[in-house]
């Protein structure tokens, strides 16, 4: 039995184009899209945003090579001050300062 590949993107069009949807359907991919202004549905989001923040904004570079060496050392130092994140741990609270539990969804 063939598996199938769930494929998820955001909604920039070249991602709609004739020669991906042709290529999914081929090969047995699924491309589902995130909603039109939901950016943060998309987990690589928040990286842009350091990104921008730390090295992009308020910024003049003299030229592409000055701005791609501030973008590697600003990644080079976000990934030397990485953290594990657990969302779900368990110690989380809420913004009310209540005891986040574990949410049972209902099956349609």
């Amino acid at each position: 039995m063939q598996q199938r590949l769930y494929i998820v993107e955001d909604n920039l069009s070249p991602h709609h184009n004739k020669i991906i949807k042709k290529w999914a359907k081929t090969n047995r991919v699924t491309l589902v899209f995130t909603p039109t202004n939901a950016s943060w549905l998309n987990h690589v989001e928040c990286h842009y945003a350091g990104l921008k923040e730390f090295a992009i904004s308020g910024t003049d570079y003299g030229d592409h090579r000055e701005l791609a060496a501030e973008i590697r050392h600003y990644l080079r130092w976000r990934n030397a001050n990485a953290k594990p994140l657990n969302l779900l741990a368990p110690k989380k609270k809420s913004r009310d300062g209540k005891k986040l539990e574990h949410i049972k969804c209902k099956r349609h």
